[in-house]
């Protein structure tokens, strides 16, 4: 390379020396040693390592030099990648180990969000969307609910049972509006005309298995990931709180949504 002062060792490129001076250090070499042999499987010999030196060299001499034409100024996209390598620093800060009574703690505090959805299971019969079908519904209805139960509606794709079935995969399957009816649906007992995404139905929930708390050990990994994420939101948040006091903003008072 010609034009600009290279050192090797350990040290690192200090912002007080001049732009023009480059500093390979130790470490950013066993990363390239280190990315090499991920990708190819071995080292590289010294020919590819002095053209992977290069590489590095030339690609931060492009970098100051658009450092120095302002290129990285007002790009939305830097700028915000910018912003998400300080917070993946932060969090990498902020980690650390927490004990069973931390986490035990943070359980207790968010059972909710590890209990498993109910499960139902339910009959239908189904009548489409055309014309008359929440009339023949309706009709067939008070059949049912009198203890007839006859070969009624058409065929629907899924069948006529549904077994064990979540909210969320009902409603997948048939509809938010539906799964919101059967929530409220008595257990044993006909009801319709509910509306689907298909059409009309009735339908008679057989049984509700409710789901119950788990044990702590059952889902202590879950735990500790989503401690370290809250935890993680937690420090950044303060973090943003921090230094926000540190800046002086003022947003034009002529622009005009």
């Amino acid at each position: 390379m010609v034009g600009a002062t290279i050192y090797f060792g350990e040290s690192i490129f200090n912002a007080d020396e001049s732009d023009n001076d480059i500093y390979i250090s130790d470490r950013q070499i066993n990363n390239l040693i280190n990315s090499w042999n991920i990708q190819v499987g071995r080292n590289p010999n010294a020919d590819e390592l002095i053209n992977l030196i290069n590489n590095l060299i030339e690609e931060e001499i492009l970098y100051r030099e658009a450092l120095k034409l302002g290129l990285e100024q007002d790009d939305e996209i830097i700028r915000r990648r910018l912003a998400q390598k300080i917070i993946f620093l932060k969090r990498d800060v902020e980690t650390f180990t927490p004990s069973d009574e931390d986490l035990k703690k943070f359980f207790v505090q968010n059972q909710s969000n590890y209990v498993p959805d109910d499960l139902y299971t339910f009959e239908h019969y189904f009548f489409g969307n055309n014309t008359g079908a929440r009339e023949e519904a309706e009709t067939t209805l008070s059949k049912l609910l009198s203890g007839q139960n006859l070969d009624m509606g058409l065929p629907f794709y899924s069948g006529n049972t549904f077994t064990s079935h979540p909210l969320q995969k009902i409603e997948d399957i048939f509809g938010g509006e539906f799964a919101k009816v059967i929530d409220t649906l008595d257990v044993g007992r006909w009801a319709g005309p509910i509306q689907s995404a298909f059409g009309y139905h009735n339908v008679m929930i057989t049984s509700i298995e409710n789901s119950k708390v788990p044990s702590f050990d059952a889902v202590k990994n879950i735990v500790l990931t989503d401690y370290f994420e809250a935890n993680s939101d937690k420090a950044i948040k303060e973090f943003m709180e921090q230094i926000k006091s540190e800046y002086s903003v003022a947003i034009s008072p002529n622009f005009e949504l």
